[in-house]
């Protein structure tokens, strides 16, 4: 017994795909996906927890701390205070996108100089190609 073309699984699928091809920019077919959206997103809305906290860097956060930006240390000190509090979840969107300078670092240089080694050797770096070089024995 052969089956019509009309009966065939992959003419109803040829059909269909091409029914929802040409109908993709339409009005219909984008305000069924916005309406299913909505739907969606109303069917999993609930209310934030209780023990959610926004931790944000304001001026009374600057007035305590000191000048922006802060150092790295000051970053990683907030962020193992709260790891130690059993925090769950940490978003962070602060970037270091500037090279840190330590204030330290001024001290090692000069005692570094002192010791007869190339400038920039203290950060483990040339000066002139940035490239590594060998640690320098200052004590």
């Amino acid at each position: 017994m052969k089956k019509s073309i009309w009966k065939a699984d992959w003419f109803a699928g040829l059909i269909i795909s091409l029914l929802f091809l040409f109908s993709a920019n339409s009005n219909l077919l984008q305000s069924l996906e916005r309406s299913a959206y909505d739907w969606g997103v109303r069917a999993s809305d609930r209310a934030p927890g209780d023990k959610v906290v926004l931790i944000t860097i304001d001026d009374q956060s600057i007035a305590n701390l000191g000048r922006w930006p802060w150092a790295r240390d000051v970053h990683a000190h907030m962020i193992d205070m709260l790891a130690a509090a059993k925090t769950k979840v940490i978003g962070y969107t602060v970037f270091f996108s500037e090279p840190q300078r330590d204030p330290g670092l001024v001290y090692i240089e000069k005692i570094a100089q002192a010791a007869g080694a190339a400038p920039g050797a203290a950060a483990g770096m040339s000066a002139t190609f940035n490239t590594p070089i060998a640690a320098v024995k200052i004590f």
